[in-house]
């Protein structure tokens, strides 16, 4: 046999590479080994020669030249490769375009099969619906019964959605585009090339900005945009209202720092909104009047200090809150009135709350889960939290304080002696890391009567024998001072 000169990794069964070798045998000596993660067609002669040969033979292979040059680029290190991809002549379907590279398969170490298996697994392309692979890599077509998805993973630039996009498709209205963990940049005006779809995820990609304009295409039909965990400091939510059939709307993880476009704008069909993760300061008292439709809303890791009042009350819909990890201090009355009748959620974990003023909590239902986990409040009063506490303790809901350390004073005897409330506050613990529900209720109720709460004993203790000490030494300043004085007379 003559010097090999390249190794080509194809993905077929046994049958079509019996076929393949009787095809190939007058023009390419071709020599297979069937291994248990692929099938290895060692081919003789000059490398490009024999693959050219090959492709010839019949039995539908021919080249994918440009997917050729892109996989030489991205193991330049591993010997020469050629692809080829098998044409059904009944059905005009290309097979799966395999990546031909030395020694991928042959070592023994983990990481080369699972490269193998990932580059042996590339989409297939219906010729009905999708463009020829070789003309849109590194980027992939795909259908399912005629729902068209283009996948674009970590591609370098916005150029390879432009190579995807531009060639001629049967049809330009497709279902999804996915462009996640890729450094697109700036995304320009003609970025879809005039392809409309459904839902855009362009999550983690490294955009910076996107021109005005640059999804207009899409008006008509998308539903779901997602530019979750970018760097975008600016996001046109003036241009909503072009786009009659968007319910989720994913902005987290940016630079954004306001949401002040969204007044004024008509009613949106808007159900899901992630603002999480922002720079986001403040709220306008009238934001959310155009999103009336909301189910879930997420302000989570922001910069805000404060919440207008009945801010959120315009949010009929509104099941999930989560405002966790901001920096909201003060809750002021009318904070937290809701109109909806399915709160499921309010999460306001980590905000280094202190002060909660009375009336603060309205529309809060029974089946409510209420966190303040890790907050810095010290004092339930009953007019705070008994609102809270009588709509949570109902039914399924809960009100969560893990990480607050409460002064268990007589404050807090409205809570222990109501079993229903114990039961639906959880995680309660007094400064001196005593368990709420480890107090005794007639003891507490004893010590109040006389005004003497349990964890203040030790206060009013201290503060006598204080008051001991300095009357003492005020009676000995004095007693100095006279004999001091009757000396320097005598």
């Amino acid at each position: 046999m003559m010097k090999v000169m390249q190794y080509m990794v194809l993905l077929v069964t046994a049958a079509v590479m019996i076929d393949l070798i009787a095809a190939a045998a007058t023009t390419a000596e071709v020599e297979a080994t069937i291994t248990t993660t692929a099938v290895e067609v060692v081919v003789a002669e000059e490398g490009e020669a024999a693959a050219d040969a090959v492709a010839k033979a019949g039995g539908g292979w021919r080249r994918l030249p440009v997917f050729e040059d892109q996989v030489l680029k991205k193991f330049p290190n591993r010997g020469m490769g050629r692809l080829l991809v098998q044409v059904d002549e009944e059905d005009k379907t290309p097979g799966f375009p395999v990546p031909v590279i030395r020694d991928l398969l042959t070592t023994r170490k983990d990481n080369h099969h699972q490269e193998a298996r990932r580059l042996l697994s590339l989409q297939r392309t219906t010729e009905g619906l999708c463009v020829p692979a070789e003309d849109i890599w590194p980027c992939e077509c795909s259908d399912n019964s005629g729902s068209v998805v283009i996948t674009c993973i970590g591609v370098a630039s916005a150029a390879m959605i432009d190579r995807a996009l531009s060639p001629e498709y049967p049809n330009s209205n497709m279902t999804r585009l996915s462009s996640m963990y890729s450094a697109l940049g700036h995304l320009h005006k003609e970025i879809l090339h005039g392809k409309s779809f459904e839902e855009l995820d362009l999550t983690s990609s490294s955009i910076d900005s996107v021109e005005e304009g640059a999804f207009s295409v899409c008006q008509e039909r998308l539903t779901s945009l997602m530019l979750t965990t970018n760097s975008l400091n600016y996001f046109p939510f003036k241009e909503l209202p072009l786009y009659p059939k968007l319910v989720t709307l994913s902005v987290g993880g940016n630079q954004l720092t306001s949401l002040d476009e969204l007044v004024g704008l008509p009613e949106l069909p808007l159900t899901v909104l992630y603002l999480g993760n922002n720079l986001i300061s403040s709220l306008h008292p009238q934001v959310f009047y155009s999103v009336p439709h909301l189910s879930v809303l997420d302000l989570h890791k922001n910069n805000l200090t404060s919440l207008p009042p009945e801010v959120f009350t315009p949010l009929t819909e509104l099941q999930i809150l989560y405002l966790y990890k901001n920096n909201i201090k003060h809750l002021a009355a009318g904070s937290l009135w809701f109109t909806t009748p399915i709160l499921r959620a309010l999460d306001l974990r980590s905000n280094h709350l202190e002060v909660v003023e009375s009336d603060v909590f309205r529309g809060v239902d029974y089946s409510t889960q209420v966190s303040l986990d890790y907050n810095k409040v010290e004092h339930m009063m009953e007019e705070v939290f008994s609102p809270l506490l009588s709509n949570v303790s109902t039914e399924y809901g809960w009100l969560s304080i893990m990480g607050m350390k409460l002064v268990c004073d007589c404050d807090v005897l409205w809570i222990i002696s109501q079993p229903r409330y114990m039961d639906h506050l959880l995680f309660a613990v007094c400064t001196n890391h005593t368990s709420l529900s480890n107090l005794s209720e007639d003891e507490l109720a004893e010590d109040c009567a006389t005004d003497s709460p349990l964890e203040d004993d030790w206060y009013d203790e201290e503060e006598e024998a204080m008051k001991r000490r300095d009357n003492e030494s005020e009676k000995k300043q004095e007693t100095g001072y006279i004999k001091y004085g009757w000396w320097w007379l005598w």
